[in-house]
């Protein structure tokens, strides 16, 4: 489940940070006004701002999890509680991350969605601990 909910992330994440990369371009520049700012140094610095919105890492982070935590409940070894509990709490960190930099109210509710999902897979990997 986890895995579909974030695929419509991934699939418009380079669209939503072009947009937002606009939006705080334009609001620099009105704030900026007058100031006599370099053009160079204002492309700059809402270049940096755009990187610190971009989730694509945090995605394909949670892939990876996703994906060796399939392979670690197909391999059924003695630590795969300890490895799958491990692996929830990055999950945590990513899915966390990705809430604080989205901006869209349907995204930021598709993490906390996601979230609920992995609380309910905590539970599950305790019992297996």
């Amino acid at each position: 489940k986890i895995g579909s909910l974030l695929a419509p992330l991934a699939e418009g994440c380079r669209e939503r940070l072009q947009e937002r990369f606009s939006r705080t371009r334009e609001r620099v520049e009105r704030l900026a006004g007058d100031l006599g700012l370099d053009e160079a140094r204002l492309a700059m610095e809402v270049a940096l701002l755009a990187e610190r919105m971009d989730v694509s890492e945090e995605i394909e982070r949670m892939r990876s999890h996703l994906a060796a935590s399939a392979a670690l409940l197909e391999e059924r070894s003695d630590d795969a509680g300890r490895k799958l509990s491990f692996l929830v709490l990055e999950m945590q960190r990513e899915l966390s991350t990705m809430a604080a930099k989205l901006e869209d109210a349907a995204d930021v509710m598709t993490v906390v969605e996601m979230k609920n999902e992995l609380a309910s897979i905590k539970e599950q990997v305790a019992n297996v601990e």
